[in-house]
Order: C-alpha cells, then sequence, then structure tokens
C-alpha cells in the first residue's frame, strides 16, 4: 500500500472513532442508568440517539429493556425513533410491555406505535406478550387501544390459546370476557379448550366451557377435548367435558412392535412421528434412539415450562408407555444425545451443583452406564471449560467423543454461537468458536455434528427464512473451516419453528422438531444438499 494510501486510512480512522466511542458510551449509559451523561452524549452528537448496538439493539431499546423511565422519555423527546427494531424486528413498545411498564406503553401509543405491531421472526404482537407473562392490567390498555386478540404469531397461536399455553387463568378469563374466539384454531387444529384439557388445566377449562366453548371440536390429529384429557390421565376434566356434553371416550395405549416404536417409514418426505403417543397436542422436543435401537429419548415441555425428559423402552420386542427417565423430572432437563457405545448421555438442565441447592443457569450434564440398557448413573456436572458462568445448551457428539455444543463466550458473533471441544486424554478441551459460515450476528443453536464431522445441522432465527427458525446444513471443508449454511429448504422449514435436529445412530433418518411436534426424513435427504454445496 502506498504512503499516501495509509495516510488517508490513517485520518479515516481518527475521524470515525469518536463517533464510535460515543455510540458504544450511550449504550453503556443508558444501562447504567446514568441520564446526565445520556444528556451529555446526545449533546456531543445528536445522531447517537439512534445508534445500533448489540443485536442491533437502538439506545431506546436499550432503556425500555433495563426499565430506565425518565432516560426512555429524554430520548424520544431528543428524536429517537421509536419505530425502528432490534436483529429480530421487535420494538421499543413490544419491550415496554414486556416490563409491565404501563406509563411508557401510554406514551407511545399516544405517540403512534402500532398496537399490534407483529413484523418480527416470532409474529408477537404487544398483546401476545402481555398475555405470556400474565400482566392482565397491561392486557385491559392494549385491548381498550384496540389491540386484536384473534391476531396470531408465527406458530399460529392467537392471544387466548397463549393464555391457555402458559396456564394464565387471569388472562383467559379476561380474554373471554373481551370477545377473544373461544374456537380458534392452532396450526394441527386444536381449540383452547382442547389445549386446556390435553395440559390439565381445570381452571381454564371450566371458564372455555362457561363461556360457550364447542367441547365436541376434533383437531386434525381426530382428538377432542375429552379424548387429550383421557390419554393424558385427567379424569376431573373428562368428567367435566362429559357433563358438557361431550361423549365418553375410549382410548388405549396402542400396541407398537419392531424398529422405531413400529412406525411406517417416512422416505424423503418428512413424517410426524409416532402421533398420538410421541407426538401430542403437548410440547414436544428432542428425538434419540439408542445404538442399539432398544430405547427412546424425547422431551415434553409441561404447562410450567418445566422440560421433562422421557423414555420409552422395547420388551420382548414390544414397545412400553413413555416413563420419565431415571435421571430426570426434579429439575428442567432437554437436549439429550447418546455417545456412539451407548454408554454415556449428555444432556442440558438447571440441576444445581449441589444436592438441596437451587436450580441456577442451564449447563451440560452428563450421566452413564457399564452396558446398553442398564440404569443410568446419578448425573455429574464436567465442569469447566465445557461449562461456564452462561448457559449451555444443545451437547452433540463426534463418532471420536469430540462435543458441539451451543454457548455464549468471549468470541461470540451473536446471541449464541456454536463451539466444538476436543475430547482429548480423557478430557475435554476449551471450546472454540465455529466461526463464520457458522455462526453469525443471529441466533444460532441446537447444532447436530454428524458422527465423522463432515457436516452440521442447525437452527437459525435470520431474515430470509420461513419462520421462527428455520434448519440449515453446513459442510466442513478440507482446510477445516465450514461452508455457509444451506436452507434446508419447505420440505423440511415451514412458517413455524424448526429445532433439535438428530441423526439416529445408523444414519438412516433425521429426526427433527417442527411446530412442537416430532418428524423423520430418510437421511438420504442431506446428500442433495451435498451435491450443491
Amino acid at each position: 500500500m502506498r504512503r499516501i494510501e495509509i495516510s488517508v486510512l490513517l485520518l479515516l480512522i481518527i475521524l470515525i472513532t469518536p463517533a464510535l466511542s460515543l455510540e458504544a458510551d450511550i449504550f453503556k449509559a443508558v444501562h447504567q442508568g446514568d441520564i446526565d451523561l445520556v444528556r451529555e452524549l446526545i449533546k456531543k452528537d445528536p445522531a447517537c440517539v439512534n445508534a445500533r448496538g448489540e443485536y442491533q439493539r437502538t439506545p431506546l431499546i436499550q432503556a425500555a429493556l433495563d426499565n430506565r423511565t425518565d432516560i426512555f422519555k429524554l430520548l424520544l423527546e431528543e428524536g429517537s425513533d421509536f419505530t425502528l427494531g432490534n436483529l429480530e424486528g421487535m420494538r421499543p413498545l413490544h419491550f415496554v410491555v414486556f416490563r409491565g411498564n404501563l406509563e411508557l406503553t401510554r406514551l407511545l401509543l399516544g405517540r403512534g406505535a402500532k398496537v399490534d405491531h407483529n413484523e418480527n421472526v416470532s409474529g408477537m404482537s404487544p398483546l401476545h406478550i402481555a398475555v405470556r407473562t400474565g400482566d392482565t392490567e397491561m392486557m385491559e390498555l392494549l385491548i381498550g387501544k384496540n389491540a386484536d386478540p384473534t391476531l396470531k404469531n408465527k406458530r399460529g397461536n392467537d392471544a387466548l390459546m397463549l393464555g391457555v399455553l402458559n396456564n394464565q387463568p387471569e388472562a383467559v378469563s379476561l380474554l373471554i370476557a373481551r370477545g377473544a374466539a373461544l374456537n380458534s384454531r392452532s396450526r394441527d387444529g386444536s381449540t383452547p379448550l382442547i389445549t386446556a384439557a390435553v395440559n390439565g388445566h381445570m381452571e381454564s377449562v371450566q371458564m372455555l366451557i362457561d363461556g360457550g366453548a364447542d367441547v365436541n371440536i376434533r383437531n386434525q390429529r381426530g382428538n377432542t377435548a375429552a379424548h387429550a384429557a383421557q390419554r393424558e390421565g385427567h379424569k376431573r376434566i373428562v368428567e367435566r367435558l362429559i357433563k358438557a356434553g361431550a361423549p365418553r371416550p375410549t382410548w388405549t395405549f396402542p400396541v407398537m412392535k419392531g424398529d422405531f416404536l413400529g412406525q411406517e417409514k417416512p422416505g424423503l418426505t418428512p413424517r410426524i412421528f409416532a402421533p398420538g403417543v410421541v407426538s401430542t397436542e403437548k410440547r414436544e422436543l428432542n428425538a434419540v434412539f439408542s445404538p442399539d435401537g432398544d430405547e427412546f429419548y424425547f422431551t415434553v415441555t409441561l404447562p410450567s415450562g418445566r422440560w421433562v425428559i422421557q423414555v420409552m423402552k422395547r420388551i420382548e420386542d414390544t414397545w412400553q408407555k413413555p416413563i420419565t427417565a431415571g435421571f430426570s423430572g426434579v429439575y428442567s432437563d432437554v437436549d439429550m444425545c447418546m455417545s456412539h457405545d451407548g454408554l454415556r448421555m449428555f444432556y442440558s438442565s438447571n440441576r444445581p451443583l449441589e444436592a438441596g441447592g437451587k436450580p441456577k443457569d442451564i449447563d451440560i450434564w452428563c450421566v452413564t452406564r457399564d452396558k446398553p440398557g442398564a440404569e443410568w448413573s446419578i448425573p455429574t456436572n464436567p465442569g469447566p471449560p465445557v461449562n461456564s458462568p452462561g448457559s449451555e445448551f444443545y451437547p452433540s457428539l463426534t463418532r471420536q467423543g469430540h462435543l458441539y455444543l451451543q454457548t455464549e463466550r468471549e468470541e461470540i458473533f451473536g446471541a449464541k454461537d456454536i463451539y466444538r471441544s476436543v475430547y482429548k486424554n480423557g478430557k475435554f478441551e476449551e471450546p472454540e468458536n465455529l466461526g463464520q459460515g457458522v455462526n453469525s450476528q443471529y441466533f444460532e443453536g441446537d447444532a447436530m455434528i454428524s458422527p465423522n464431522e463432515d457436516f452440521l445441522i442447525l437452527s437459525v432465527n435470520k431474515p430470509g427464512g420461513l419462520g421462527e427458525g428455520d434448519l440449515y446444513i453446513s459442510f466442513r471443508r478440507k482446510d477445516g473451516s465450514w461452508a455457509e449454511g444451506i436452507h434446508m429448504g419447505p420440505d423440511i422449514n415451514t412458517p413455524a419453528h424448526e429445532n433439535c435436529p438428530m441423526l439416529t445412530h445408523d444414519g438412516r433418518y433425521l429426526f427433527y422438531t417442527s411446530a412442537n411436534d416430532i418428524y423423520w426424513v430418510e437421511a438420504g435427504i442431506i446428500e442433495k444438499f451435498r451435491a450443491v454445496r
């Protein structure tokens, strides 16, 4: 480079650096609640009120997140644009609603903020957020400003369905009183009554029946509320539905024999896996078969939001009912993977480090056994460097025992990144960021590594996808770097959320989660993406 070019470059750096410093300083000042410093920084550079920070947040969004009411008002007075969203399209109104700040909500709505704005990756409106948090006072305010209770998010759920799913009976009562659609349908055709029944929410069931909900509507699985409640063992709810006019249901656990729960094989077109047994009206994710094919593990999200790992075992070629895995059920447990010899299982959990302690952030834990099919040991925590002060999710193992995981470290590119920890001499080494190609400024998670480390399938939440999170596949180059991820197309991805990919140990099938159900497809579908990489 010639000397004059170097001089010009240095001059540009000198000119740009103060502006960049001011932008960083205003986020720090907002976060710390230093309104005098915020005012001073704006005086120096008025444009910094609309600066972009981490995850494309504006100072106004940061003030909403930190619930800094006075600073939020100052930023608005100084020209901060309340229509600017973060990387996911969430606007300041979403965040002040989340924090339950009625004063700022009124202020934004008075200035013309869109009460039903849901042009974001999850399709969540401010009312949806208020329902999720159970803030009925906020709900009253939003509905009074003509928020639409029938508006649906990307998962196909309206406000009433979210109230039922999150077991918010006060929200359900308010929405019914405000004219919510009692028989609205979710993506699988379930009504709020079916959803309340399957999750055992007796109070919501009663309110929906009293409000006039139809007790005999069937969803796409052919189930009424009474069928779903009977299958889940909610006897009181079944009797209440019968009293309201539902026929008495009959359901028995099906006899399932053979490999993969005896299910019809999917071919290259994905099929829902074990409908009515594994994939139900509840929220299921993860799918792990043991290498010998005699155990199947999956996760169920309880109404409280807690994750529980379930297991089904094949005894004399007959599959038994799902039960809670011996190492799960007390804390929130999810995202399991099994070693290729079937003797180790890693999973994520908020289990406390010491018995009797309080649940902590999510760490990776491990259980072991002496032989396939035996009971698992008491869980142990691998500690650092695998686990950190932050949360770790979705462990995935190579045939050699190297560990891939989702975590947040110093060299992070976005919200969460994918890392690799080499297993050497009986221990895991410091995890390394996989770098660009896999990781970006967006959200990457649920990364499944192939046994030979030649490809990686992960869930990515970024613009250009079909829904809240789509599956992408990235192939490893000869130099060890990773190629840009390829979207796995509409055969796999939908407007719903796709995540939790997992290959069977024989390499024949790819399992994944879509819209809270488990799907499977022949692993041969991967080859068409290998051909175009």
